[in-house]
Formats: C-alpha cells, structure tokens, sequence
C-alpha cells in the first residue's frame, strides 16, 4: 500500500505544478485546493451513487456493475490521499493516523453498546482524569521544563495557554505519569463491582487526537475503566442527565464538587477530602 499512497502522491504534486503552482503551498493556497478536492471528491460520490440503484421512488433495475463500483471507490480514495499531500502527512503518519482514529471509533461504539443506559446500575463511582488519575497539572508544568527549558506561572495567562497547546497538539498525554494508588483503587472498586465512569473535560472538540490520547495512556498504564464521560465544560450537567444510580464522585476541582454536592451526589475531594484513592469509605 505504501507504493500506491507514494505515487499518488507524487501524481498529486505534478497535476497541482501543472496548473501553475510550485508545490510549496502557503496555507492559504493549502485551503484553497482543499476546497477543491472536497468538491471533487463530493463529484465523485455522486459518480458512485450513479452505480446504484438507490432511487426508492425511481425504480430503473439498475445492474449493478462491481467493477465499476470498485472503480468509483478507487477515485474517492485517490483525492483523499491527494488531501494527504496537500497537507504533507507522510505515509507513516497516514497510518498512525488511521490507528488512532480506529481505536476511537471502535471505542466509542463498544461504549455505547454495553453502556447504553447507565441507569440500570446501581453502583456507579465517577472518577476525574487529571488531578486524581494523574498529577495535573504538575505533569504538563514538568513537560514545558523538560521540553523548552521555561519556567511556568500560572499567573501568566499568556504563555500558560500557549504552552498548553503545544501539549495537547504534541502527543504528550499518551506518556504521562499515572498516580499508581489511584490506579490500585480504581482497579479494586471495578473488582467489587462498580461501574467505574471516568470523567474529563479535556477538549477534545479542539484538538481531536486527545481521544486516542487519552485512550492509549489508559491501556498503557492497564487502568479498568467502563466509560469515559468528555464534559469539556458541563462535568455535573453532563453527568447527572445520563445518570441517576451515582455511589459517589472522586475531584480535584473545587468548582465540580460543589456542583455535585449541590444537587445530592457524595463527593470526595482529592488533595482535600483525601490525599490517596485508597482512603474512600467505599474501599475500607
């Protein structure tokens, strides 16, 4: 497959050369022929539906043709990969790509099946990411040091926010250190039979690798875990509407447990309310 995805790759920077542009494209001419290649390739679907007899009301008896099917598909799939070069994403990171995009659907899918109605359990703990299954954000103040050899304040706004992109943009979530007494308390609570939600408001609308981020850190470091809940900035509201069995609900986030506190829910405070996972009632 890396032969193909190569040469039409190199197809690619002749064609757009051909027609007047060195293939070194500012990003606005980057935007201009992705625009291009989204019209052709919708030109394209619709070549494919032209295969189909797929007019309910419009009946022709259509034969179908599999070659010409296949055919139509190659077409689709050529302009995608035309995409690729457009905005130089390698071969390597095609499939690297592909991979991680798999891993969330896959997991979004499985969730959604064996978790369709939380409400049927009747023991379920909500537990935080960052703060409580990872020492945030200390782990993203040591990853600046470590990469760019600055210090942080968080008082400085600014640069907080900057170095935060480049962390979320960077991968960095896959390899960052786990709270190994929360992992052991997380572990035992799904052994006793909690279903274990784990609750985040990382922005994945933003930065869309997050998801398989976050997944492969999770599979990494062998944490048990049922569903994923992503709040972004609605944790309680998000929560509370999908479910209504809540045994308690483990954060850091001062905000988040008055919230839940508010409308009811047990909540421990981590750093406050306990210092170790290992110290909720529901463990002892």
């Amino acid at each position: 497959m890396i032969e193909q995805f190569n040469s039409q790759q190199k197809f690619t920077e002749k064609v757009i050369e051909s027609l007047g542009s060195k293939f070194l494209l500012s990003e606005e001419e980057k935007v201009r022929w992705t625009k291009d290649y989204i019209l052709y390739i919708i030109s394209e679907c619709n070549d494919l539906l032209e295969q189909l007899d797929w007019k309910g009301y419009w009946s022709n008896d259509k034969k179908i043709i599999l070659d010409n099917i296949g055919i139509e598909i190659i077409d689709i799939q050529k302009f995608v990969w035309g995409l690729c070069k457009i905005w130089n994403i390698k071969y390597e990171q095609f499939v690297d790509l592909y991979d991680r995009k798999t891993a969330e659907v896959e997991s979004k899918w499985n969730q959604e099946q064996m978790l369709k109605d939380l409400n049927d359990y009747d023991k379920v703990c909500i537990i935080d990411i960052d703060g409580v299954l990872t020492s945030y954000p200390q782990c993203f103040v040591n990853w600046v040091r470590e990469n760019y050899k600055a210090s942080l304040d968080k008082k400085e706004i600014i640069n907080w926010e900057y170095y935060k992109h480049l962390y979320r943009e960077s991968g960095a979530k896959r390899n960052i250190p786990c709270i190994s007494s929360s992992k052991e308390a997380l572990n035992k609570l799904h052994d006793k039979g909690y279903v274990t939600v784990l609750l985040t408001n990382r922005p994945v609308s933003k930065y869309k690798r997050i998801y398989s981020d976050t997944l492969h850190w999770l599979r990494s470091n062998q944490i048990k875990y049922d569903y994923i809940f992503w709040a972004e900035d609605k944790k309680v509201l998000t929560i509370i509407d999908k479910c209504k069995n809540i045994s308690f609900v483990v954060d850091d986030s001062n905000k988040a447990c008055r919230e839940f506190k508010s409308v009811g829910i047990k909540v421990y405070q981590y750093g406050k309310d306990i210092k170790s996972l290992l110290e909720i009632n529901e463990l002892k």
